[in-house]
């Protein structure tokens, strides 16, 4: 005779198959492709352009010289065995314009984008005065994205974080000029960012940040990491690029890379009423405030408290900034 199982038992068991059926189904959707000698695909881009949203995309460890856009959301890049280079030579003079210059662009249609032990280069360069090949980006995004242990290099106009909301986790930033740059909410946490020397000139600004509204929430934070530099640089923290730029250091420790004044603005863009350019509890030689612009800023403890939460300057409630 055949065990009657009680209506409730008989609910569970059904709620918990249709819990693992779609366990299942997350698994296969969640789809993994390889990149590299003998896998899958031989290029970064084959792989890309045959991944569903969603996809991670397992890389070698070496360099791999092509130009790409992700533009599916959901995508995941890692570098296996060691960081995977992506590099190409375009510049804002031969491709048309700074954004087209990008060795990788991440699409608006790319949100959840994520990085992992992948390199970004632009090999344009180095730039000289005079030159029109001055701007030559690594990485170009405009989604809400996230990269751990990633490296971006090249000279003028490394990384171009100009939208969504962006956050870099163990990332090494080098170049010349305005080597991040853009409109986007970023949250650099244990970043190094690294000043070259150039070629022709002494002249070196580590960020050029575009908020062009009060109530936006764009903005750069960089917490802890360090600023460091080729020898005998002396770089500007950052300048402005929109009227409400605001870039903020808090307990980074900076070399002695940093111009006195600190901060700077550009030649067509020069007005410091309304920027927020600020540093709180930095260490090493540059951080001397001494000699600071009159209209740079130290944050309270309260500030820094407020920007030093990841999570509430990324994703918190939408409402106009007090700082």
């Amino acid at each position: 005779m055949a065990m009657e199982i009680p209506a409730a038992r008989q609910q569970q068991v059904f709620l918990l198959a249709c819990l693992a059926l779609t366990a299942m189904a997350a698994a296969v959707n969640a789809q993994t492709v390889t990149v590299g000698a003998g896998k899958q695909y031989s290029t970064i881009g084959g792989a890309l352009s045959a991944a569903g949203p969603g996809t991670t995309i397992a890389i070698d460890a070496g360099t791999y010289r092509e130009k790409l856009t992700v533009s599916k959301s959901g995508i995941k890049l890692m570098g296996t065995g060691g960081v995977a280079t992506i590099v190409w030579g375009d510049t804002a003079a031969s491709s048309g314009s700074t954004q087209e210059s990008a060795t990788v662009t991440v699409a608006s249609s790319a949100s959840g984008f994520t990085a992992v032990s992948i390199g970004f280069k632009n090999d344009a360069g180095p730039n000289k005065r005079g030159s029109t090949n001055q701007q030559g980006v690594a990485l170009y995004v405009l989604a809400d994205s996230t990269f751990y242990q990633c490296t971006m290099d090249g000279h003028q106009d490394t990384l171009f974080a100009h939208e969504g909301r962006q956050y870099y986790k163990g990332c090494w930033i080098s170049g010349t000029v305005d080597f991040a740059f853009g409109a986007g909410t970023a949250f650099f946490e244990d970043c190094t960012m690294y000043a070259k020397k150039r070629v022709d000139s002494k002249y070196a600004t580590y960020t050029a940040q575009q908020r062009t509204s009060a109530s936006s929430r764009s903005g750069f934070v960089f917490l802890r990491g360090s600023l460091k530099c080729d020898a005998g640089v002396k770089a500007f923290l950052g300048r402005g690029w929109g009227q409400y730029a605001r870039t903020i250091f808090i307990e980074t420790s900076m070399d002695d890379c940093i111009r006195p004044e600190g901060w700077t603005t550009m030649k067509s863009f020069k007005t410091t009423d309304d920027t927020f350019f600020a540093e709180y509890n930095c260490t090493g030689p540059g951080s001397d405030r001494s000699q600071r612009v009159s209209w740079a800023k130290e944050l309270t403890p309260e500030q820094a408290q407020t920007f030093s939460n990841r999570g509430a300057f990324l994703g918190g409630r939408r409402r106009r900034s007090r700082f």
